[in-house]
C-alpha cells in the first residue's frame, strides 16, 4: 500500500521536466520510487538528449565532472532532497546516498 501511496505523491517525470543546473535525486528502480532508500543519490543536470538525463552525481561530498546517462523517469527533482541528510554546500544537495548510472 505504501508504494501506490508514493507512487501517487511522486511521480514519473520526463525529458521535458528537466532543464541544465538542476538539483535532482536519482531513485533505482529497486528502490520502488522510496526517495530515502539508501541506494539513491543526488546530482545535477548537465544536459540531455532525446533519451537520457545527463548528471553529474555526488561523490563524498563532491560533485563529479562525468556526467551520467540517467533515465528521466529515476530522477525527481531537488526539491525532494530537503531534508534528506546534510547539505554539502553544492546547490543544496545531499550526499545521504549513492548508486551508479552509466556514463555520458
Amino acid at each position: 500500500m505504501a508504494v501506490k501511496e508514493q507512487e501517487k505523491e511522486y511521480p514519473n517525470l520526463t525529458l521535458e521536466d528537466f532543464d541544465h543546473g538542476q538539483n535532482v535525486r536519482y531513485i533505482p528502480y529497486h528502490a520502488n520510487g522510496d526517495p530515502t532508500h539508501e541506494d539513491c543519490e543526488n546530482g545535477m543536470v548537465k544536459s540531455k538528449n532525446d533519451s537520457f538525463i545527463f548528471v553529474r552525481y555526488i561523490k563524498n561530498g563532491i560533485l563529479q565532472e562525468t556526467a551520467q546517462a540517467t533515465k528521466p523517469d529515476q530522477l525527481m527533482h531537488g526539491h525532494w532532497l530537503q531534508g534528506n541528510g546534510e547539505k554539502n554546500g553544492t546547490n543544496g544537495t545531499s550526499d545521504a546516498c549513492s548508486s551508479s548510472s552509466d556514463e555520458e
